[in-house]
């Protein structure tokens, strides 16, 4: 799905960023991918549904953006938004209903990082052929409404009352999980970027913020999500400092920053019992929230001031992620 929306947009941009209109297309299909998922999301709750419907739509509706691509890219561009948004509105209720822990979640919202990548890789040549991901789309929403048929879908684990007692209000805790996420959005577009060059160097940041994700609900399952997030982004503080100026410690920070992605997610869902593809809707907005703040400047502060600044984000973001977090590990 992100291979397929990265593509779209790379290949009939026929920019790589740089132009107002590229840009603007950009921005476009970003407010309608990550911002439009808790309306999906919570229809789907709404309507009981375990994700099928949703994420098989999404993967036809985005393969028609694909096909009619070449006629108008706007129209593609806001389609393929509202494709993706379908999609993981319907994946994401799945990831954090159909088992109990944060593996399933974080392995599945690991998966975007690599495909942006690859698909934007792939966008910006001619090699790949528009009816191959098109094609892929339509097999994978035949593959999802035939193997979802007949799931029931049930609430994540709610939050244990000894975790209420720390912050006893639902919505303050659910405000403070949201900013977290918010403030880990716009961290990971202002952080300073060194120069570099390398045949692979494309690939390294989201390859990391992949590995980050997928470790890190399981992780919070064996550890315990009140350690294992919070800690990670304390231990990319210091990388993201010293990552500034080495390229390779700022993919090492990419790492670890990444880890409290299924964390705030799941425990987002703990706080909304029943609803499940709305909180997962709720935590891409914030997502959204933290690239918009930082468009608005479109910079972040320079030298010691950016490195000062990003740290003090991550320090904020652990320490709103502790208080909200459960102490507990998955159920054996």
């Amino acid at each position: 799905m992100d291979f397929s929306c990265a593509f779209i947009l790379m290949r009939y941009s026929g920019a790589s960023g740089g132009s107002d209109e590229a840009v603007s297309l950009f921005l476009l299909y970003n407010l309608l991918a990550f911002g439009t998922q808790f309306v999906f999301g919570l229809a789907g709750d709404l309507m009981r549904d375990n994700g099928r419907i949703f994420a098989s739509a999404g993967c036809l509706v985005c393969a028609a953006a694909l096909v009619f691509a070449g006629r108008n890219v706007t129209a593609a561009a806001a389609v393929a938004g509202i494709g993706n948004a379908a999609f993981h509105a319907g994946g994401g209720t799945d990831s954090l209903t159909q088992t109990k822990g944060m593996t399933r979640a974080g392995v599945f919202v690991s998966s975007g990082a690599l495909g942006i990548a690859c698909g934007a890789r792939a966008g910006s040549g001619e090699l790949i052929l528009i009816q191959y991901p098109a094609a892929l789309l339509i097999f994978c929403a035949a593959c999802i409404f035939i193997l979802c048929r007949g799931k029931r879908k049930t609430v994540f684990d709610p939050a244990p009352k000894n975790d209420l007692r720390v912050i006893p209000f639902p919505a303050l805790a659910a405000a403070m999980i949201i900013a977290a996420i918010a403030i880990r959005s716009f961290v990971g577009f202002a952080a300073p970027v060194p120069e570099h060059e390398g045949r692979f160097d494309w690939i390294l940041p989201a390859a990391a913020a992949f590995a980050g994700k997928f470790s890190g609900g399981i992780l919070a399952d064996y550890i315990s999500p009140k350690i294992a997030a919070p800690a990670a982004l304390m231990i990319s503080v210091p990388l993201f400092f010293l990552g500034s100026e080495r390229y390779y410690l700022l993919v090492a920070a990419l790492f670890f920053f990444n880890i409290a992605m299924a964390v705030t997610l799941c425990e987002l869902a703990r706080r909304l019992p029943g609803r499940e593809g709305f909180a997962f809707g709720l935590s891409t907005s914030a997502l959204l929230l933290g690239y918009l703040v930082y468009r608005i400047d479109g910079s972040a502060p320079a030298g010691t001031a950016g490195k000062i600044a990003v740290s003090l984000l991550c320090v904020s973001a652990a320490i709103m992620i502790f208080f909200t977090s459960s102490g507990r590990k998955k159920e054996q």
